[in-house]
């Protein structure tokens, strides 16, 4: 399978004589393959869960926030020194590496709205 070796960096294109571009073609065909592939497939893969589940969770903001309210303090409490360590099962490698951090206590979300919230009561009757 020729086609998918390669980077699509545009060099052949830039090399070839006839001016073919390549990159194009190569491109189209890696996704012929990948449709053909998941055309062929009974059962979704684990990768292709997680994008499902993870497109469900990142298109509505309430989800969202369910999951990471749910989610921080499972992942806080495998953490030791600030970072998440090894995990079982499929998660090792995703978790084995040291610049996993464990989630902050409190979320990005939280504090937006609480530092908002204390930035309108000082600044209320200011002409702001």
């Amino acid at each position: 399978m020729l086609w998918s070796a390669g980077s699509v960096c545009g060099a052949c294109y830039d090399a070839c004589p006839v001016k073919i571009d390549i990159p194009e073609v190569l491109v189209h065909l890696r996704a012929k393959a990948v449709e053909a592939k998941r055309r062929n497939r009974l059962l979704l893969t684990p990768e292709a869960l997680a994008m499902k589940a993870a497109g469900k969770v990142l298109s509505a903001p309430r989800r969202l926030a369910a999951v990471q309210r749910l989610a921080a303090p499972g992942a806080r409490l495998v953490a030791r020194d600030g970072r998440i360590g090894v995990l079982p099962g499929p998660l090792a490698r995703w978790s084995g590496t040291p610049d996993t951090p464990a989630p902050a206590r409190e979320s990005l979300r939280a504090w937006w709205r609480r530092t908002r919230e204390a930035g309108r009561t000082t600044t209320e009757g200011k002409g702001r």
